[in-house]
């Protein structure tokens, strides 16, 4: 019992470290195509633009506005369904 409440006061006594949430990012996707769950059809040359690990806009690729900084990730050939599991 004894050595229970030592460890316990030591580990209480140890530097507390904190955790930082990394920076967030901004990328835009540029597939070949986009199937967006709401219509029936998939949409040639849209792009999605992710903000840390949130969707933030989906649509044609000309309409999104690519905020300073962000990182293009080119996925030729593909198809991404943006908020699908």
């Amino acid at each position: 019992m004894r050595l229970l409440i030592f460890l316990t006061c030591v580990a209480m006594l140890l530097p507390q470290t904190q955790r930082t949430a990394p920076p967030e990012t901004d990328y835009l996707l540029k597939p070949a195509r986009v199937f967006d769950g709401e219509s029936a059809q998939v949409h040639d040359n849209w792009a999605v633009l992710v903000h840390g690990d949130k969707i933030v806009r989906v649509g044609p690729a000309n309409d999104i506005t690519l905020p300073a900084g962000a990182k293009v990730i080119e996925l030729p050939g593909l198809t991404l369904m943006p908020g699908l599991i």
